[in-house]
């Protein structure tokens, strides 16, 4: 196994864990990994997957224990739908599957975006940035929301 393998193994071990037990802290989590996968690693690296995963604290009951986030299922249909996010100097658009335009739409217009609107076609999104001059960044931020690079 290569490391990139490793990684993988080590994470998905995480995951399962910390679904199936409440873990209250990393060491705690090194220790299980080595027990229960015979992984051994150390905190600073499961820290740093912890991010990777998206796995934070969170009360229950009356202990902090890691649990994974939960699934925005609009944002993974959104990350989806979305093909193609081009731009001029003063408009955005975003191309979809068909049919989700509206979606992605009301989904950005919801975001924490500056925008002065957006219309929605079939399979087209116009996206209208407040000021021009911030078209760039905007369209860094969408990108980012849609899972795309920019």
């Amino acid at each position: 196994m290569d490391k990139k393998d490793d990684v993988l193994v080590r994470r998905k071990a995480i995951s399962e864990i910390v679904s199936q037990r409440e873990v209250q802290d990393q060491h705690e989590l090194v220790d299980l990994l080595s027990e229960l996968y015979g992984i051994k690693t150390n905190q600073s690296v499961v820290s740093r997957d912890l991010r990777v995963l998206g796995i934070n604290k969170r009360s229950v009951g009356d202990m902090l224990v890691y649990t994974p986030e939960a699934l925005d299922c609009e944002k993974a249909m959104v990350r989806r739908a979305v093909k193609e996010v081009v731009h001029n100097n003063s408009v955005i658009l975003i191309k979809t599957e068909p049919g989700f335009a509206t979606m992605v739409s009301n989904y950005l217009e919801n975001g924490d975006l500056r925008l002065l609107g957006t219309l929605a076609g079939e399979n087209t999104v116009f996206v209208v940035p407040v000021q021009a001059k911030e078209i760039k960044k905007l369209v860094k931020k969408i990108c980012t929301l849609v899972g795309l690079k920019k």
